[in-house]
């Protein structure tokens, strides 16, 4: 049986990137490519870097790479962490210097977007917790309270409670599940409420 056909349709996705502000022509020319006629080299965008199993297309980088105008990426990704402008090496960036280097409008574009790093849907918070990161919201009164996500496990019952509810020995599939640090420094099971569900105000924990 041939494989399934993918279906013409419209998407919605989450997933996390490394990115970073980059004009369309510079994107090009790292590429080894002519801006097509009819496109603008100095459109404002973002070159991005695809972690999540890409296969690489091009030398120096570690995942799938393309590149995003300004006013699609900033409506789909907000900032987890703010990266380093220090230049690559050259073998990765033929142009000899860093995208963001000698840039003044990808430097202004890197400022604005720095402005949002505690703006996040409740999405991106779970992926952020998905990659080990502890994520909280600023709309929470008490201080120090963070989530984070405790990874699946498989175990033998050996001590109660579950020895009153299971037989000794028997193998336990542990499921993963959200925790929240307490203010006062304790670990509890965490249940998202609606208000937690629909607030755009997560952010990640340094």
């Amino acid at each position: 049986m041939s494989e399934r056909q993918p279906a013409f349709g419209r998407y919605i996705g989450t997933k996390i990137v490394d990115a970073v502000p980059m004009w369309r022509g510079d994107y090009n020319n790292l590429r080894g490519w002519v801006t097509p006629e009819g496109e603008d080299p100095t459109d404002a965008g973002y070159l991005v870097e695809y972690l999540d199993g890409g296969k690489p297309n091009h030398p120096g980088f570690s995942g799938y790479i393309s590149w995003s105008p300004k006013a699609v990426f900033e409506r789909a990704y907000h900032l987890l962490e703010a990266g380093h402008t220090e230049c690559p090496p050259s073998s990765t960036y033929p142009l000899g210097r860093c995208p963001v280097d000698e840039l003044p409008l990808a430097q202004k574009l890197a400022e604005q977007l720095s402005m949002r790093t505690d703006n996040l849907k409740f999405g991106v918070a779970i992926e952020a917790m998905k990659l080990g990161l502890k994520v909280t919201r600023k709309g929470w009164n008490g201080k120090g309270m963070f989530l984070f996500l405790v990874p699946g496990s498989t175990f033998q019952v050996s001590r109660n409670p579950l020895a009153a509810i299971y037989p000794m020995g028997t193998e336990i599939n542990y499921r993963p599940h959200v925790d929240m640090k307490t203010v006062d420094g304790q670990i509890v099971p965490w249940v998202c409420s609606q208000s937690d569900l629909l607030a755009t105000d997560w952010e990640v924990v340094a």
